[in-house]
C-alpha cells in the first residue's frame, strides 16, 4: 500500500499550539510526529497526523477518537488528549508511549528475547486485547509495529520500568461488525486467510505470531511454502513448530483454535494459565528485563 505522508517539518507549529521536533513514524494512513505543546508547559507529546484528501474518512477518525476516549485510564493504550481537523488535515494528539516492539528486537544480535521476557509481553499483550475485547472493539492490526515499549515509574515500587503499549487503532472495529480481511501478510491469521469474518480470535493469534517472532521463530526459514500454507502447518500442529522452551505458544494456538470451533468466546484464564505454567517457579506477570545500552532501550 502506498504510504501517504505528510510532509510537515521540524519546526513547524500545529494549530498553533505543538511544535513538531521530529518525524517518529510513516504508516500507510497516517504520520507520528513528536511535538512539544507550547500551551501546557512545553509538555512532549505525538501527534498523529492524516491527509485530508486521501487518508483515513471523517467517520474512521471520528471512530478511533471515540475508542480512544473510552480507553482513557488505561496503561495498555495510548492517552488522548486531544483532536482537530483543519483544512489540510485531521490530527489526534497523544501521550508519548515509546519504540516500537520491532526495533528494539533489532538490537539483539539473535533477534530474539528471552523466554522469561516473552512470557511477561505475552502476558501483557493479553491483558491489552482484553481490556480493548471489553469495550466492545477489536484491533484488526496487531504487528510489530502496532506494539509499543515505552518506560515509565511503577506507582508501587517507584521503580522504572518497562511496560507494553497497543497503538495503530485507526483499523478498529466493533466486536459485531461483520468485516472480512482486506490485507495480506505474516500477522494477518490462518482465520482470514480461509475467509472468516475477522473475530477477536484473529487479535490473539496475530498477537502470538508476533510473540512467536520475539522468542525467535524465524519466517525466512521457510523459503519453500507459502505464507498462507505455513500458518495451515502451524495451526494443524503448532507443537511441530514449537516444542522446546518456546511450546506455551504452541498451546495458546491451540487453546483459540479450540475455542474458535467450539464456537465460544477466547478463554482468556486459560491462556495466562498457560503463560504461568509455562516455567517452574516463573511469573508472567513480574516486571520485564532490559538495560540501556548505547543510549538505547535494550531486552533481555
Amino acid at each position: 500500500m502506498e504510504r501517504r505522508t505528510v510532509h510537515l517539518k521540524v519546526g513547524d507549529m500545529i494549530q498553533n499550539q505543538y511544535i513538531i521536533e521530529q518525524r517518529i513514524a510513516v504508516g500507510s494512513m497516517a504520520t507520528v510526529f513528536k511535538v512539544v505543546d507550547r500551551k501546557n508547559r512545553n509538555q512532549v507529546q505525538a501527534v498523529k497526523v492524516t491527509r485530508l484528501r486521501d487518508g483515513v474518512t471523517q467517520e474512521e477518525f471520528d471512530r478511533e477518537v471515540s475508542l480512544l476516549l473510552k480507553l482513557r485510564g488505561s496503561s495498555w493504550f495510548p492517552q488522548i488528549s486531544g483532536s482537530y481537523s483543519n483544512l489540510c488535515h485531521r490530527g489526534i494528539v497523544l501521550s508519548m508511549e515509546g519504540e516500537q516492539l520491532g526495533e528494539v528486537l533489532k538490537r539483539n544480535r539473535n533477534f530474539r528475547f528471552s523466554n522469561e521476557n516473552c512470557l511477561r509481553l505475552s502476558n501483557q499483550l493479553v491483558s491489552a486485547l482484553s481490556h480493548l475485547h471489553r469495550e466492545g472493539f477489536m484491533h484488526r492490526r496487531i504487528n510489530m509495529n502496532n506494539i509499543l515499549l515505552k518506560r515509565s515509574i511503577d506507582r508501587v515500587s517507584k521503580q522504572e520500568v518497562v511496560t507494553l503499549s497497543v497503538c495503530g487503532l485507526s483499523s478498529a472495529r466493533l466486536i459485531t461488525d461483520q468485516v472480512k480481511c482486506d490485507w495480506s501478510g505474516w500477522y494477518t491469521t490462518y482465520h482470514e486467510s480461509s475467509g472468516k469474518m475477522y473475530a477477536p480470535r484473529d487479535d490473539y493469534i496475530s498477537g502470538f505470531y508476533v510473540m512467536a517472532e520475539c522468542a525467535g521463530f524465524v519466517l525466512q526459514r521457510f523459503v519453500e511454502t507459502t505464507t498462507e500454507e505455513l500458518k495451515k502447518l502451524i495451526h494443524e500442529n503448532p507443537y511441530r513448530f514449537f516444542r522446546g522452551t518456546d511450546k506455551w505458544i504452541a498451546r495458546v494456538l491451540q487453546i483459540v483454535d479450540q475455542c474458535d470451533k467450539d464456537g465460544k468466546d477466547v478463554d482468556v484464564p486459560e491462556i495466562q494459565l498457560t503463560l504461568v505454567m509455562a516455567i517452574e517457579n516463573f511469573c508472567p506477570t513480574s516486571p520485564i528485563a532490559w538495560r540501556i545500552k548505547n543510549d538505547q532501550l535494550k531486552l533481555l
